[in-house]
């Protein structure tokens, strides 16, 4: 079942609220099936959170302007994971690199 327009908007909406009195968010994401942190660069996020995979504000814009598939930011998500890594710059599916 997804999500309807107002729903969407209204959670985009309370995101927004959260990074600006917060600096961080919680957010379950339906495409990768987990839970993880949006957040501003540099912020502290607090136990219980601090285990969960976050993602900067530029992470995200990055991931956003690759325009992947479901399984490709899947895929970006294990690899950030298993290397405690970053999204440094643009990114394609590598589906499409091959």
């Amino acid at each position: 079942m997804s999500a309807s327009p107002n729903n969407e908007a209204r959670q985009e909406a309370a995101l927004k609220r959260l990074l600006e009195l917060r600096g961080w968010a919680p957010l379950w994401s339906r495409v990768l099936d987990a839970a993880i942190i949006i957040k501003h660069p540099g912020q502290v996020v607090p136990a219980p959170y601090d285990g969960w995979t976050a993602y900067t504000l530029d992470e995200v814009s990055r991931l956003a302007a690759g325009k992947h598939t479901p399984d490709g930011l899947r895929y970006i998500h294990q690899v950030k994971v298993l290397f405690d890594g970053q999204v440094l710059g643009e990114t394609t599916d590598v589906a499409e690199e091959e």
